[in-house]
């Protein structure tokens, strides 16, 4: 047995038409924007906010640079909501300030192809 490895699971990949390569949602860790598939980048964890698990991850069709993601939030952020979105291809991300209700988490979030409106 080996110690100090820690497991982890993809709940959600996407892979966007231009700029990073794969965005990933994962359990524990929230998720990744990989901009290169053969080494890690530290800027590429998300945050703001941080989710425990990211369950659903998708972007825009016609706006490329448009990524959703919605997730199950830490404990230690009691304010924060549980959908963020990145209009620059997943570098930053911004929490929305609303939700649809306080139940909106643990799903899967699909964006209309110009970005216009989530599900």
């Amino acid at each position: 047995m080996s110690a100090s490895i820690e497991e982890t699971v993809s709940l959600e990949l996407y892979a966007p038409q231009k700029g990073a390569r794969l965005i990933s949602g994962i359990g524990d860790y929230g998720g990744f924007t990989h901009f290169d598939l053969n080494r890690p980048d530290s800027l590429g964890s998300h945050a703001n906010p941080h989710f425990g698990n990211t369950n659903g991850v998708t972007g825009a069709w016609l706006k490329q640079d448009l990524i959703v993601r919605v997730g199950t939030l830490f404990g230690h952020q009691p304010d924060a909501k549980t959908i963020s979105y990145s209009e620059d291809g997943g570098r930053r991300w911004t929490m929305c300030a609303t939700v649809p209700t306080e139940k909106s988490r643990n799903g899967h979030i699909t964006v209309a192809a110009d970005g216009s409106s989530w599900i």
